[in-house]
């Protein structure tokens, strides 16, 4: 069985909620729901044929195990703006980029990895800012001219 897409006006998904993703963007429909452009998404690495149900019928274990675990909504999941954009769910977030990307998923199994074997995992955005706001100039640049010069 199909999951249920349901039908809205046309929404302007402008948030961007995870930096190290900024194509990726959201907005709050309000109710705690809130929802990517699954089109935008793909139209942005050059696909044109994102399919949300191939997508739904996939990964309908994953969907359904978060739908338990955390508590989605099924009914909630799936939506198609006027303009005939598709938008998801927050909550399908990283299987829809594993799905669509595999960077990505490369990019999550490394930040898994970290997680499970040092106990911590940092986004690259994250990483950036950190040391951008931590390490003064001098240390950046000696940073920059050393991995230049192969000294890293």
């Amino acid at each position: 069985m199909d999951y249920k897409l349901n039908r809205i006006p046309e929404v302007k998904c402008e948030d961007n909620l995870l930096p190290d993703i900024p194509e990726l963007k959201f907005h709050d429909l309000g109710g705690d729901t809130v929802i990517f452009n699954a089109t935008e998404y793909c139209k942005s690495l050059g696909q044109d044929d994102f399919d949300w149900r191939t997508f739904s019928r996939i990964n309908k274990r994953y969907i359904d195990g978060l739908v338990k675990t955390i508590e989605l909504d099924a009914s909630t999941l799936f939506y198609q703006d006027s303009k005939g954009d598709i938008l998801m769910s927050q909550g399908l977030t990283f299987i829809f980029l594993a799905f669509v990307d595999s960077d990505m998923l490369a990019y999550f199994n490394g930040a898994m990895a970290d997680l499970m074997t040092v106990g911590l995992a940092f986004s690259d955005s994250f990483a950036y800012r950190l040391a951008s706001s931590r390490l003064p100039n001098d240390s950046l640049r000696e940073i920059i001219n050393n991995r230049e010069n192969g000294q890293e």
